[in-house]
């Protein structure tokens, strides 16, 4: 406290931290030696070294690369490697998650959809010939649409249109009704 110490001297003591297998403390010491240099690779490498300890794959990997990149370590690479092979295993893991949620937001929205498409037709708001797919596609391409079709404002006016064909002309200017009105229209077969 007296001497103001340099980033180095940080990084020091963050070894020896390290090697006191205290490695939250390291991780301490080597983030107030980044705030003073940015470019201290020991820090960038203790702190990685750290993260694996605490299982904290993503951080180290991040953190062991730019430590190589900024002073390169040959007995390093090893450790670097296997955190890699973590790290990707991670990554792989988080988008095959991101997907299978992706999947199941997608049959939500389907189901909401066909169970309106079904519901219009038992109350004779849509023909038994209706091509659903075509609003299901819709609904892929502009999620909002599925929120549209519980509006009460936008289901009247697709049941004026529905009843009076002639209705649609006085809905061109309202965005709601024609952004759900335009993939039903189309959806029907004459």
């Amino acid at each position: 406290m007296l001497g103001s110490p340099t980033a180095l001297v940080y990084a020091k003591r963050a070894e020896v931290l390290l090697q006191l297998k205290r490695p939250s403390a390291c991780i301490e010491d080597c983030n107030t030696a980044l705030a003073l240099n940015p470019d201290v690779g020991k820090a960038f490498r203790l702190r990685g070294i750290a993260w694996t300890h605490l299982g904290n794959w993503s951080e180290a990997h991040v953190d062991l690369l730019r430590g190589q990149q900024l002073d390169f370590h040959e007995n390093i690479v090893a450790l670097h490697q296997f955190v890699h092979e973590r790290y990707q295993r991670i990554r792989a893991r988080e988008t095959q998650q991101y997907l299978l949620a992706d999947q199941r937001a997608e049959r939500g929205a389907r189901h909401a959809v066909a169970s309106w498409i079904y519901e219009s037709q038992n109350l004779g708001l849509l023909p038994a010939n209706f091509n659903g797919e075509i609003l299901l596609n819709a609904v892929h391409e502009a999620p909002d649409i599925e929120r549209k079709l519980g509006e009460r404002h936008v289901l009247e006016a697709l049941h004026n249109i529905m009843t009076n064909p002639r209705a649609f002309t006085q809905y061109q200017n309202d965005e709601d009704v024609m952004k759900v009105a335009h993939p039903i229209m189309q959806g029907l077969e004459f």
